[in-house]
């Protein structure tokens, strides 16, 4: 029988509008992490100088280490920095620029949304490729 299903049934066209719309918040999230390092998001790229990465580092304005893509989830990947305790999560392709897996990259955090404040993980934004693992 049918019944006992609900309203539940899976609709990828709603599913793929919410994605969507987390995407376009991030990318919002990014540009405004951005802003605040003067510096311009665009995605897919490098976005900082070796110089101003090493600069904002030492300020703590920014966090190096080295990505590792989710064998499960090739869209999402984690930061390991030295000067954070917890893995920094790289939601999407779209805020991980052209870092590949290993990459040693350089990471700030993007600003929690009101619905995000109780998450434990921060969420980052890759600014820059400081080496790549594969020449």
């Amino acid at each position: 029988g049918q019944h006992g299903q609900g309203g539940a049934r899976f609709d990828p066209k709603h599913a793929s509008m919410r994605r969507d719309r987390e995407e376009n918040e991030l990318v919002e999230n990014a540009e405004k992490a951005m802003q605040e390092l003067g510096a311009a998001f665009s995605p897919n790229s490098t976005l900082l100088s070796p110089d101003k990465v090493q600069e904002l580092e030492k300020a703590g304005k920014l966090h190096v280490g080295a990505l590792r893509v989710n064998v499960k989830k090739p869209a999402e990947a984690f930061v390991s920095a030295s000067s954070f305790q917890k893995d920094i999560f790289i939601p999407s392709l779209s805020v991980r620029g052209t870092a590949f897996d290993q990459d040693r990259v350089a990471v700030a955090l993007l600003p929690r949304s009101a619905a995000q404040k109780d998450r434990e993980q921060e969420h980052g934004v890759v600014v820059a490729v400081v080496e790549r693992k594969h020449k």
